[in-house]
């Protein structure tokens, strides 16, 4: 059962990362990987401020599936 509570969560997860732009995708991959703000930070060469507002970002658009202000518009 765990096994396909699991799978589930990880099919969500991954419906609700499209909606995100790549830099965000590639964030919460890293996260559920299991590293750091500060391990993210260094691997993107970026802030940790920029880091805490893609994951403010990402919880927003997990937690209001409606949400399609993240969605890169398309050229």
């Amino acid at each position: 059962m765990f096994h396909e509570v699991n799978h589930q969560v990880r099919l969500e997860l991954e419906e609700a990362s499209q909606r995100l732009d790549l830099e965000c995708q590639t964030i919460v991959s890293m996260k559920l990987a299991g590293m750091t703000n500060a391990e993210i930070f260094k691997a993107l060469n970026c802030s940790t401020r920029r880091i805490e507002r893609k994951n403010n970002l990402i919880r927003k658009s997990f937690s209001d599936p409606d949400e399609t202000a993240l969605v890169p518009p398309e050229s």
